[in-house]
């Protein structure tokens, strides 16, 4: 996205919108973006977001870069799939050590700062149960949080084993048409975070003021959509199930870790965090 997209973006949010929670990503790497430190910087200058936050492979993430995130980002989610190994041999072209060592780094600058919440994402996919519980026992000792999430097809479909042996609910619709705008770098506008080649757009910034897109036809179809579960035929939504079912909210204790079940995915924070690097 160029940065006079990006003012131009912001600028919208700020002046038709309130109590946002904005987050630089919708596919693709953050910090891979030249200007990615002024951005989080003019967005933090404006009042309508009450958060901010990226998603990133942590690659990038670099001690340059680190005092400029902790001063304007709230939060920070890194994408990891086990641990050594484990995590290169899914996320081809990663290096775990390198970005095991950055995060460590960012928590050491952050010292005793509520901000910005650091955290990990590993997907539920070909890892054994091992793999992802070694995973976690050793970064709810590092990190503020560890989440395990469902894995997610080509097809927007979940994997329903990922809910077995815990209690679920049943939703009725989906809720990301009436919460979740997203802006691809063009400026086109999706309703759904899984949408990223803009398979469901509707509108464009480039045409139309973000408020108005909020309130259009295409919007408000979706929802109808949504609600009554009448997709078009092979459409991204039809073919979709990430929603329809998601832990019963819960949580429990275990060897001083509380696992909170919500959604699809499972968080892990351990109730005194340590930062002992071994």
């Amino acid at each position: 996205m160029s940065w006079n997209l990006f003012k131009k973006v912001v600028d919208e949010l700020d002046s038709g919108f309130e109590n946002l929670s904005l987050s630089f990503y919708i596919g693709g790497e953050s910090l891979l973006h030249p200007r990615f430190i002024d951005m989080i910087k003019y967005a933090r200058g404006k009042s309508c977001f009450c958060e901010i936050g990226f998603n990133t492979n942590g690659m990038l993430l670099t001690k340059e870069y680190m005092q400029d995130i902790i001063e304007n980002i709230d939060w920070i989610k890194c994408s990891l799939e086990g641990l050594g190994e484990v995590n290169d041999s899914i996320r081809v072209g990663c290096d775990y050590l390198k970005v095991a060592q950055n995060l460590k780094d960012l928590v050491s600058l952050r010292g005793s700062k509520d901000k910005p919440r650091i955290s990990i994402n590993v997907t539920e996919y070909t890892q054994s149960k091992e793999d992802v519980s070694k995973f976690v026992e050793y970064w709810t000792k590092h990190v503020d949080a560890v989440y395990v999430s469902v894995f997610v097809d080509e097809k927007m479909r979940a994997s329903e084993k990922f809910f077995d042996n815990e209690p679920v609910i049943r939703q009725e619709f989906c809720i990301f048409p009436f919460t979740y705008m997203g802006i691809l770098w063009n400026g086109d506008v999706v309703a759904c975070c899984g949408d990223l080649n803009g398979v469901n757009v509707t509108g464009s910034i480039l045409n139309e003021p973000l408020k108005d897109i909020w309130r259009n036809k295409r919007f408000k179809t979706l929802r109808y959509q949504s609600l009554t579960g009448k997709y078009l035929a092979q459409s991204l939504c039809s073919q979709c199930n990430m929603w329809k079912t998601g832990f019963k909210p819960s949580s429990r204790i275990i060897d001083g870790v509380n696992i909170k079940f919500s959604g699809q995915r499972k968080e892990y924070r351990r109730l005194q965090l340590t930062t002992c690097y071994c």
